[in-house]
Parts: structure tokens; C-alpha cells; sequence
């Protein structure tokens, strides 16, 4: 995987050097580095700020949204992003938009924030009676134009009129205001489940007139919960919480834990799903949430939600502006998606260097078309160290790159593990490299 050590180290320094080659070699292991047809790339956001929810609407266009009031929008299936103007400073927590309409959109946040689009472009601040609960979570159901929100202190807020008006959806206060909830999905237009923090799960039959508690086993936050159908569903949560329900909501199998800390989830049928979390987790079952099978992902930032237009093509946000995007690519705007030719490559020559004797890797890359290229050295927590390369440049193979493990302002940079990512046209690429001392 890496170059050899140069002969004039000392054994020491040999001994050394060998030991994080093959602490970096597991690390990658432990991340899926190794090459598969489920690849999760990063691709740029434009923004640093934590992303927390995304949501599409067909098979290229959708939002993320996150701290600081940023909205991004993407027309390409998430190869590109640009930022629409929320109005708000706010943290938006999560977005979603009608399935009846592909321009009439919601997003809440902090502090009772409610924010509604009805072109895809703009967005407006809609009266919120006053409330101030921070909302986290939204379900559309089928039927047009209700939707509803859950939040801080037991909060749960309903709109019937494309979320023009808001009322309390919680009237009877069955759930207690000590519940933060996280999450909400309505299976019709009456049944819907809430989850939250303590292992909290409620249950509606009427539309949110009336909650009943539904115990689930587990004691954790739960996270997420999403509905393949009106009876197959799956709940999330920390320390590696799963859940499925296969009659509404109303009982719930357990499908073991981890010690990692799951987010959000989603299913493109009964059997085949995924679920993210802290670390940049990424994991597929195939059979119904029984087992997981972690997928290949250059970044570790934590990611907080993943959606699914379609079957092939997904989507994860998280921790500093991350967004990845699995290796699949639009052959059409009819919505199918298929595996592409490689569109270039990615290579640094020598993957472990030590900046204080003078050492620097020099980054081979590759790509098909013509067009704008750029090299940037990143954090593992997805932090901009420096651009390497942006310009216009023919298509080829170059060697004309390298990186001294020093910084934008010409500072050496800690002994650590940075990550080098390409973006050139069709293709986005990262890297692990190795900083010793």
C-alpha cells in the first residue's frame, strides 16, 4: 500500500514507520477502503457548516439542509450543489417536500423554526404561534398537503393546508413534555409513529388527535424511523440501536446492537436498506435488517441523515458541510441509474512521508474529459487544509502535483492521517495519506 521507507531513515525511525503502516492499513480496513461496487464518495457542499437532513424529490433534484440556516439544492442527483437563501441564521434540522408536489417544501429548526417554499427557490418564515421549541423531524403523509412536525418537549405540530398553518397535533398531552422527539413518519393519513430520546415511541391511529405509548425494548435515543409500506417499518438509535415493526407500529423486534451511535436510515424495499451514523458509518442489510454489511466510504465525519430516490442512487449528510455520494451515476434523466466507466483515478505516489526530512508525495490523477480540476488536502474530520490545484486543464494523466504536509499558510501540519480529494468533470475522488514525524 505505501512506497518503501527511504534508505537513509534510521531502524528506528524504519520500525516506526512500518508499526503506522499497519495502523493505517487497519484503520482503512476498519473504514471499508478497499474497492467495491458500493463506493461512497465525498463531493464538494460549498459550505463547512454541519449538514443534518436531506431530501429529493426525483431521481436528480434535492435539498440538504443544516447549521446556520444553510440550504443547498442539487438538479444533478447530488453531483453538484449550490445554496438557495433560508433568511434565517437558525439551524434548520430537517427538510422535506411533498409527495404531491415537487415545489412545496418545509424545513424546521431551532427554536420553532418553520420555513416553507412553495417554488423550490425561495423560502419563507411562517407564523409559529409563538412556539420555541427547537422542531427535529417531519413526515408528509399521502394525503396532499398535511404535514407534521416533532420536536423539543414533547412537540408535535400538524399543518393541513401545505404547511401555510400550524396547530398542536399533541392536544391531550399524551406525550409528556420531559420527551425530546426526534423523528416522525406517517404510514396513511391517519397512523403515524414519533420516536425520541429514552427509547420513546408513540403510536397514532387518528391523525394525531390521540398517542398511545408503545414500548420497544430499549432504553437509548432513538433517532430515526421510516416505513417501507403501511406495515413494515425500522427505528434507529444510539449505541447501534435496530428495530422493525411488521404490523404498523405496533410490536417491535429487536435486531441486535453496537457501541456505535446510528442516526438515520433508509429502505428502498422490505429487505434492502441503509443506516448511517457516527465515524461516517455506512452499513446495507439485504435481508430485512437481520444482518449489515458496512459499505466503503473515504470520509469518518459523522453523518446525520441518507435518502434514496430511487434504488441505486444515495445520498448521506453530515459534519462539516460532508456530503457523500455512492458510486453510481444518472445514465439518464428518465431516473434508472447505472454503474459507469471509470471516469479517472487518483493515486498518491507515495502515500506515508515525513514533512520534517524534507519528504512530500506527489499525487498522480487522472481524468477523461476536459475541464475544471482541483486538489484539496483535508482533515479527517473534513476541515480544508489547503488547495493543491484549480484550474482548467486537458484530459490525461499528470504528475505535476505534490503535497510538503504543510498547510495554506505554510505551516507543517500534525503527524496524522489527512484525506486528498479530486474533483474533475464525472469524477470525485478521495485518498488517504500518512503525515509521520
Amino acid at each position: 500500500m505505501f512506497n518503501k521507507i527511504a534508505e537513509r531513515d534510521s531502524s528506528m525511525t524504519k520500525r516506526f514507520r512500518l508499526g503506522l503502516f499497519f495502523a493505517v492499513s487497519f484503520l482503512g480496513a476498519m473504514l471499508g477502503s478497499a474497492p467495491s461496487e458500493a463506493v461512497w464518495r465525498g463531493v464538494t457542499s460549498g459550505t463547512s457548516n454541519d449538514l443534518t437532513a436531506v431530501h429529493f424529490v426525483d431521481a436528480n433534484t434535492g435539498w440538504a439542509v443544516g447549521a446556520s440556516g444553510t440550504i443547498l439544492k442539487t438538479t444533478d442527483g447530488g453531483v453538484t450543489w449550490t445554496a438557495q437563501t433560508s433568511g434565517v441564521s437558525t439551524n434548520i434540522q430537517d427538510v422535506k417536500f411533498s409527495g404531491a408536489s415537487s415545489s412545496t417544501g418545509i424545513a424546521v429548526g431551532s427554536s420553532g423554526l418553520i420555513l416553507r417554499t412553495t417554488d423550490a427557490v425561495t423560502w419563507q418564515s411562517m407564523n409559529n404561534a409563538g412556539d420555541t421549541n427547537s422542531l427535529f423531524g417531519l413526515s408528509w403523509s399521502v394525503s396532499t398537503g398535511v404535514v407534521w412536525a416533532v420536536g423539543q418537549s414533547g412537540t408535535v405540530r400538524k399543518s393541513i393546508d401545505s404547511g401555510s398553518g400550524w396547530s398542536d397535533a399533541n392536544p391531550n398531552g399524551d406525550i409528556p413534555a420531559a420527551q425530546n422527539l426526534r423523528s416522525i413518519f406517517f404510514v396513511n393519513s391517519t397512523t403515524g409513529i414519533v420516536v425520541g430520546d429514552g427509547g420513546t415511541l408513540y403510536r397514532t391511529v387518528n391523525g394525531g388527535n390521540s398517542w398511545v405509548n408503545i414500548s420497544t425494548g430499549a432504553t437509548q435515543n432513538l433517532k430515526d424511523v421510516f416505513f417501507v409500506d403501511s406495515s413494515t417499518g425500522f427505528i434507529v438509535g444510539d449505541s447501534g440501536i435496530t428495530r422493525k415493526t411488521t404490523d404498523a407500529g405496533i410490536t417491535w423486534t429487536a435486531h441486535g446492537s453496537t457501541s456505535t451511535n446510528f442516526t438515520s436510515l433508509h429502505y428502498v424495499s422490505a429487505t434492502t436498506g441503509w443506516v448511517v451514523g457516527q465515524n461516517g458509518i455506512i452499513i446495507k442489510s439485504t435481508d430485512s435488517g437481520l444482518t449489515y454489511q458496512q459499505e466503503t466510504s473515504t470520509f469518518s465525519s459523522n453523518l446525520a441523515d441518507i435518502y434514496f430516490p430511487n434504488t441505486t442512487l444515495g445520498i448521506a449528510v453530515g459534519a462539516s458541510g460532508t456530503i457523500l455520494r455512492n458510486n453510481f451515476s444518472s445514465a439518464a434523466s428518465t431516473g434508472t441509474f447505472t454503474a459507469t466507466e471509470v471516469q479517472g483515478s487518483l493515486m498518491p505516489i507515495n502515500n506515508l512521508f515525513d514533512p520534517s526530512l524534507g519528504e512530500s508525495t506527489t499525487l498522480r490523477y487522472y481524468f477523461k474529459k476536459d475541464g475544471q480540476v482541483t486538489l484539496r488536502i483535508y482533515t479527517m474530520q473534513g476541515r480544508l487544509i489547503k488547495t493543491l490545484l484549480n484550474e482548467v486543464k486537458a484530459a490525461g494523466i499528470y504528475e505535476d502535483v505534490f503535497w510538503d504536509g504543510k498547510n495554506g499558510d505554510g505551516e507543517t501540519v500534525a503527524a496524522g492521517i489527512y484525506l486528498v480529494h479530486m474533483e474533475a468533470p464525472n469524477f470525485s475522488f478521495s485518498q488517504k495519506i500518512a503525515v509521520v514525524r
